[in-house]
């Protein structure tokens, strides 16, 4: 078992290739360990005991926690996007009023993946994600009342257990 997060995603579809990479090089503490699922040399049998197959994790992403949890989809980025400081593109996948939006859309989006990076989607997602970082890097972070200005960008500065987990 690994002590960093497990994401399973489809490395041969450049748009989730693109996103997931753009979440890795914002990753400064080694939180997150990216898995191909989509290698021909991928095996899920240690997964299948929590009935996640390989086909599963290509249709949906899918992310483990250390100790055994798994998140797939909307929860997934949700997470991913939250415990690397990007809480306000967290936010846009899990909050109440849009998240009927984002689980509706999220599986059309899986479904379309390699048409939309086709058409250049897969550039959207890493340019984004940059976006959102610089933006959080200049806001102060504020924590148990306390709050102070971290001029270095720096979006995954909490320890993982006093992020989203």
């Amino acid at each position: 078992m690994t002590d960093r997060l497990q994401v399973f995603y489809d490395r041969s579809c450049t748009l989730c290739a693109g996103e997931m990479h753009a979440l890795k090089a914002l990753d400064q503490d080694d939180w997150i360990e990216l898995v191909d699922c989509s290698a021909p040399a991928f095996d899920d049998a240690p997964y299948r005991a929590d009935g996640i197959t390989r086909d599963a994790m290509l249709a949906r992403l899918h992310v483990r926690e250390p100790q055994g949890a798994w998140h797939v989809g909307v929860d997934a980025f949700g997470l991913l996007y939250g415990l690397l400081g990007l809480d306000a593109i967290a936010t846009a996948w899990t909050h109440p009023l849009t998240r009927p939006v984002t689980e509706r859309l999220y599986p059309w989006i899986a479904r379309h993946r390699h048409a939309l990076s086709r058409l250049g989607l897969h550039r959207l997602a890493p340019w984004l994600s940059s976006l959102a970082a610089h933006r959080a890097a200049r806001r102060p972070h504020c924590r148990n009342g306390a709050c102070a200005h971290d001029p270095a960008p720096n979006p995954a500065s909490a320890t993982l257990q006093g992020r989203v987990l």
